[in-house]
């Protein structure tokens, strides 16, 4: 009897394939371009310096806001001086709240604004006492030193006031010009991760951990936060 044997099916052909990440093609950056965005040789080297991580890209965890006790004293202290305040001139505070949202300073509106009268507070009676004591030290009248020391300490405490209204401001200023000088980069960075297929989040977080980028790390954190919340 004969036996027939089975043929062997025959070994698959192995192929490689590529397959796109988009549906366009990435056209590369010319030198034209970079001297358009003018950017440098030192800010290429900045693009491309790499950031060693032990066990790869860290996440980020997402923060909130924490109370200091510098906020809570001034609440405790000065809340019904800020609602006053708030009431008589409504314009000034919405100006203060809308500078210090843009700024991203941690501390609410209504407790800043209480940081403020308690600032001022300090400045006064400390300036009040320093000039006196300077006085008194030096041999003048004791009268005419503690109207100097009270003419003093009233500069000095709206001084203090100015400083302390105006800060969030400056720090809004600040961080504009830091943002449009790293956005470019920002751009560039997460256009070459995107290319490698990385999920967004992962690009953020990468972006995030090489900590070239300080003008943006605040909005890349929050957009962290919003996608952990």
């Amino acid at each position: 009897m004969l036996i027939k044997k089975k043929k062997e099916a025959p070994a698959p052909i192995k192929r490689k394939v590529v397959v796109p990440i988009g549906e366009d093609e990435i056209e590369p950056i010319s030198i034209g371009d970079l001297n358009d965005l003018e950017i440098s040789k030192k800010d290429l080297k900045r693009l491309t310096k790499k950031k060693k991580v032990k066990g790869g890209v860290k996440d980020i965890e997402y923060t909130v806001y924490e109370s200091n006790r510098y906020g809570q004293i001034a609440n405790s202290s000065f809340e019904n001086l800020s609602d006053y305040f708030i009431s008589k001139f409504p314009q000034a505070y919405k100006t203060l709240k809308s500078n210090l949202i843009k700024s991203d300073i941690k501390m609410l509106s209504m407790t800043y604004l209480s940081v403020i009268f308690f600032s001022t507070f300090l400045a006064f009676f400390g300036a009040l006492a320093v000039s006196f004591l300077i006085s008194v030290l030096t041999g003048g009248n004791i009268l005419i030193g503690l109207l100097r020391s009270f003419g003093i300490a009233v500069l000095i405490s709206a001084v203090a006031f100015v400083i302390a209204y105006f800060y969030p401001n400056g720090v809004v200023k600040s961080r504009n010009r830091m943002i449009n000088n790293d956005l470019p980069f920002v751009i560039i960075h997460m256009s070459a991760i995107s290319g490698s297929g990385a999920q967004p989040i992962s690009i953020f977080n990468m972006v995030l951990d090489t900590g070239e980028y300080k003008g943006l790390e605040r909005e890349i954190k929050k957009i962290i936060n919003y996608v952990n919340l």
